[in-house]
């Protein structure tokens, strides 16, 4: 027992003998101090500074040195150095208290601040090292003493490591101010040691020897070290500052403690979370930041959610885990939280960058927001617009992304919607001054550089007179209904500093050789629309003017198949002369090809009387209409859908149509076969199951064409025809022409009759459930029980009356009657129409409702789409909408009988309503 108390004894009093002292300098000496002779004895040292013999003065002046990627900056003084081409060498050492030895299992950390300035154009024969040094063989001249070298490295404008004539480089530029951390794993023997160089790592999170900047296993330190060095000197000038060199056994130890924080990139990858988390109370200040995330409102609804987000722009994946913010529950509160940043970041004519990954699933766009923040957190709260300086994101009424700031109406909104994955990027470039600051945003810009056009530019007054400094989320509204999501936070001080570098790369789903989904911006022109990419040469290009084509937010509906195409879509519009446009391959079709697939979407409304709507395969090699080799579409003069061209031997209908309503999918298969292609030709076939040439509607049309170089739309004739198009696929498969984003919709409704018929006079109306096409009953919502009666509604301006019964509200009352089926935002025109009488122009409305009977309630707002009827106060018919009202100038005074056309478009994007009296 003794003896194992004695053992456990001897073996702490070595470990605490053996281990080296931590050892700090960080000049703060008097400013204009020497550095020969400066510092005593202690703390790790064994004395003061001393300069091998013909080495000119340094000294201390006052001042710290800044490194924005960790972010902080030393105090107080720093060293300078300050050398001229030709000067003598400069060299300085330190001896330690003891000797730091190649001891088996050891390891030992340096960190020091470094900044560098030289001349452009001057040659890299520089170097400013920190050194591990052998005392008793470093000289003026040659490599004695100097065991292992770190900083700007002989011919490189980077930081690197090395010895004598062996040098390694960095990326990091050595003209700015970095902090270096070198971590020494000692063998114990002969063997090499193996070295780690770090610049401006995360001083609160453990060094990965994975993540070192450079790895090094090219010297052998079997002696130890005795001392440390500077050492600045070269052919070329150098002015080199030097701070906060530390010494010790622990990384923790290195890291100075009286450092100050100052503006610098700050990353926030979400990937260091346990899933499930909640947001508030994770982080810490690191990794640029001051802080953890805090919750203002609705901690437990923000939380981390596993695996990144796909971007399809791009292309790419993030690596991590991200944010998961749900506003989707009955009662949810509001969605507040933020992180602050290590420093604020002011209003200093300084240009700052922020980006983030963002994705939602929106299922109420007009009544919620989901914005990243620039914040002041002194303001910033669970309520109230306080503290939100600048908000990106999704504001209240719109689909897209944008930035502003408050109601809708002060966003500079960009065509990205909220529920597909986007990087944006913000440059934020402030004044210095009461100016205004200008902020532009980039969605899915380019990786490799900063692009030069924004998606959307946003002046801000007075905003970022103080700065920002932190980061916030928002996600709320007016009531419940969406879920965001973010990842890869970054805020940094150049383009690049804020573009994540651990991207995996995605396939994308779309495997045809040329694909179109018209994914521009809705209202901007066709023509000059896209780029060289997805197998074309360039953009759309007019060849006609005038030029009519643009992009509707809509996709196209198809009743056939019940799909709708994700829009948005192409729309040309006939103006009474030619109108086309093409697009041309990045290469041409030829005829060694073989065969290939081709699909699109088409749609035909307005007036179809002498005029056509096509697409064309065309070849740029003849002149003339013989270019126009292979068509299909919308014949001349009527509603038909045929194959011709001047490739063919003649037009062949398929004995389908377009109905003026819906979108119709053709997909086309051509193959080469003895000198001719050779086309089938469906219509709305399965996507799902690859169409037999038995059951095409056109078979083995043939075409002499040759080489197909391009596509062309064309929209002429008798002016009115509207041409829409949307997913234009070519591929060598019939599964490369699926388009990859059809969205299956519900069978369109039988409609609904209520003609109040079913009932006998003096029946209560509630509870009724007669006439067809409705869920349910009527129902009192609030108010008095209205009654049906025995009286018809004439009205003397079409002369025709209603038969039978008809329902009288004498008193106020709300009464509502669900409908069957789905009357939903996908594309699909709706009528309705009622016959409509009311004696009383006072304070009181009555009005048919378009209702959701989710929210309708006895009393507010809720749940009334479209109101319809007399208005409050008047005797005049109108409408009122949540986008705004309209009257229609009739007075209420006699019966009328109404009807109104309910146009929805398939997207976010207002619908448009129709009244006729």
């Amino acid at each position: 027992m003794q003896k194992g108390c004695f053992l456990l004894l001897v073996i702490w009093l070595a470990t605490l003998v053996g281990a080296p002292a931590q050892v700090v300098e960080s000049f703060d000496y008097t400013d204009g101090t020497l550095l020969a002779g400066a510092g005593a004895a202690g703390d790790g040292w064994a004395g003061p500074w001393l300069k091998t013999p013909n080495s000119p003065d340094i000294q201390v002046v006052s001042g710290g040195i800044a490194s924005t990627g960790v972010p902080w900056a030393t105090g107080s003084n720093r060293l300078t150095v300050s050398h001229v081409a030709g000067n003598a060498n400069k060299r300085y050492f330190r001896k330690l208290s003891g000797s730091w030895p190649d001891a088996p299992g050891a390891v030992y950390y340096l960190s020091f601040f470094i900044d560098n300035s030289w001349p452009a154009g001057t040659g890299d024969n520089r170097v400013s090292y920190v050194m591990l040094v052998d005392s008793a063989t470093l000289g003026d001249g040659g490599p004695g003493g100097q065991l292992a070298q770190f900083g700007r490295i002989f011919n490189s404008p980077f930081l690197g490591v090395g010895r004598g004539g062996t040098v390694l480089a960095s990326t990091a530029p050595a003209d700015t101010g970095h902090w270096c951390v070198v971590a020494l794993y000692m063998s114990g023997d002969a063997a090499n040691e193996d070295i780690f160089f770090f610049v401006d790592p995360d001083p609160y999170s453990p060094l990965d020897t994975a993540t070192a900047d450079i790895k090094w296993s090219g010297i052998a330190l079997n002696a130890g070290f005795d001392a440390l060095g500077i050492k600045v000197e070269g052919t070329n000038p150098l002015d080199s500052w030097i701070d906060e060199i530390r010494l010790d056994t622990t990384y923790a130890g290195v890291v100075p403690t009286t450092w100050t924080a100052i503006v610098g990139p700050a990353r926030e990858p979400f990937n260091t979370y346990a899933i499930g988390q909640e947001l508030s109370g994770l982080g810490g200040n690191s990794g640029g930041w001051g802080d953890s995330w805090l919750a203002e409102s609705g901690s437990s609804l923000m939380t981390v959610a596993d695996s990144g987000l796909v971007n399809e722009a791009l292309l790419k994946a993030t690596s991590g885990d991200k944010a998961r913010f749900d506003f989707t529950a009955p009662g949810s509160p509001n969605l507040r939280i933020a992180r602050p940043l290590n420093a604020p970041f002011t209003d200093d004519v300084s240009t700052y960058y922020l980006s983030f990954h963002t994705q939602s699933v929106v299922t109420d766009v007009n009544n919620t927001v989901t914005f990243l923040m620039l914040v002041d957190t002194a303001t910033y709260a669970g309520t109230g617009p306080g503290g939100q300086l600048v908000q990106i994101g999704k504001p209240l009424n719109t689909p897209f992304l944008g930035v502003g700031v408050g109601a809708p109406s002060n966003f500079s909104l960009t065509t990205a919607s909220a529920d597909e994955a986007h990087l944006v990027v913000l440059k934020i470039k402030t004044s210095g001054n009461a100016d205004p600051d200008t902020i532009d945003m980039f969605v899915d810009p380019d990786l490799t550089a900063e692009p030069s056009t924004p998606d959307a530019t946003r002046i801000f007054g007075t905003n970022l007179n103080n700065g920002f400094n932190a980061i916030g989320v928002k996600v709320e509204g007016i009531s419940p209904g969406i879920v965001s999501f973010y990842e890869d936070i970054y805020v940094g001080l150049d383009y690049a500093s804020v573009i994540p570098g651990d991207y995996s790369d995605v396939q994308s789903g779309v495997t045809a050789f040329a694909f179109d989904q018209f994914d521009f911006g809705p209202g901007t022109e066709l023509a000059g629309s896209g780029t060289a990419e997805d197998g074309w040469a360039g953009p759309w290009e007019a060849l006609t003017d005038p030029d009519s084509s643009r992009i509707l937010a809509p996709g196209l509906l198809n009743e056939t198949l019940l799909v709708r195409t994700d829009g948005p879509s192409a729309l040309l519009v006939a103006p009474g002369t030619n109108n086309r446009i093409r697009r041309l391959l990045t290469a041409p079709i030829d005829t060694s090809a073989g065969g290939f697939w081709f699909s699109t979407h088409m749609a035909i409304g307005g007036s179809i009387a002498g005029n056509v709507g096509t697409l064309n395969f065309i070849d740029t090699t003849l002149s003339g209409p013989q270019f126009q080799q292979i068509v299909v579409g919308k014949r001349f003069g009527v509603a038909e859908i045929f194959a011709g061209g001047f490739g063919s031997g003649g037009d062949q209908v398929t004995g389908e149509s377009f109905d003026l309503a819906t979108g119709r999918w053709i997909v086309g298969h051509l193959v080469r076969n003895n000198g001719t292609w050779e086309l089938d030709l469906w219509v709305d076939p399965d996507p799902g199951l690859e169409p037999q040439e038995a059951d095409a509607q056109i078979q083995n049309k043939v075409y002499t064409t040759g080489n197909i170089h391009g596509v062309m739309l064309k929209a002429e004739g008798t002016a009115g025809v509207q041409f829409l198009v949307d997913d234009l696929y070519l591929g060598a498969t019939f599964v490369d022409v699926v388009p990859t984003d059809l969205v299956p919709i519900p069978p369109a409704p039988d409609g609904a009759v209520e003609t109040f018929n079913d009932y006998a006079g003096g029946d209560s109306l509630i509870g009724q459930q007669g006439g067809s096409g409705w869920a349910a009953p009527w129902t009192l919502v609030a108010g008095a029980n209205q009654v049906v009666r025995d009286t018809s509604l004439t009205s003397f301006f079409i002369l025709q009356q209603t038969s039978g019964q008809s329902v009288y509200f004498e008193n106020l009352a709300r009464v509502v009657r669900p409908l069957a089926g789905t009357y939903g935002d996908i594309g699909r025109s709706f009528w309705l129409s009622w016959m409509f009488d009311t004696d009383n122009g006072g304070p009181n409305v009555a009005h048919l409702v378009l209702a959701d009977t989710a929210t309708y309630g006895p009393s507010g707002p809720g749940g009334q789409l479209v109101q319809v009827g007399k208005l409050f106060g008047a005797s005049e018919l109108g409408m009122v909408a949540a986008a705004g009202g309209s009257v229609t100038g009739v007075s209420t005074d006699t019966t009328h009988w109404l009807v109104m056309e309910i146009v929805t478009d398939g997207s976010s994007a207002n619908d448009s309503l129709f009244l006729w009296v």
